[in-house]
């Protein structure tokens, strides 16, 4: 992929109650956007936006200067851990997230792959997290909880493998 057909932004996540910078790179077509990962298949997660910038800068890459919103991963996995109903909002961001990790890396991601189940819990989680939030509170079915739940475990299961803290 050409350096001069992608944009690259900074990525924000906290997690492991840290804030991380990634890189995120959005190329031309017919790419699609994806974290950036190393031949090693690694994604590179710094504790500062000037690591981060570093590395850009040794790589050759220009960032856009757009600030990022963070994504809180620790939320979502928070979540995952109890026997709450209702997801947190971050995650439609969380799974938006690893499915850019999964093209990024080269692996398969299960929120990607499209059945009636999933693309409705995907619309339940647009609808309570995306610009329609106004919108009365979203009801759940158990059948999206559970599915919704596996995918964002799986994801992290991705995310863990890959993602690794930079000095």
């Amino acid at each position: 992929m050409k350096q001069e057909e992608t944009t690259y932004y900074v990525c924000w996540v906290r997690w492991q109650q840290a804030d991380g910078f990634l890189l995120w790179q959005n190329p031309a077509e017919p790419a699609r956007e994806a974290v950036w990962a190393d031949e090693q298949r690694l994604v590179p997660l710094f504790k500062t936006p000037a690591g981060l910038a570093a590395f850009v800068q040794r790589q050759g890459y220009a960032l856009v200067t757009e600030p990022p919103r963070p994504i809180n991963l620790d939320a979502v996995a928070e979540w995952l851990k109890n026997g709450e109903t209702r997801p947190p909002h971050e995650s439609l961001a969380a799974w938006c997230l690893f499915d850019d990790v999964s093209a990024g890396v080269g692996e398969p991601f299960a929120g990607s792959h499209k059945t009636p189940l999933r693309n409705q819990v995907f619309d339940l989680l647009y609808a309570d997290s995306g610009p329609w939030q106004q919108l009365p509170e979203v009801s759940w079915p158990p059948a999206a909880q559970t599915l919704l739940r596996n995918i964002l475990t799986q994801g992290f299961e991705l995310w863990q493998k890959h993602a690794c803290w930079q000095a």
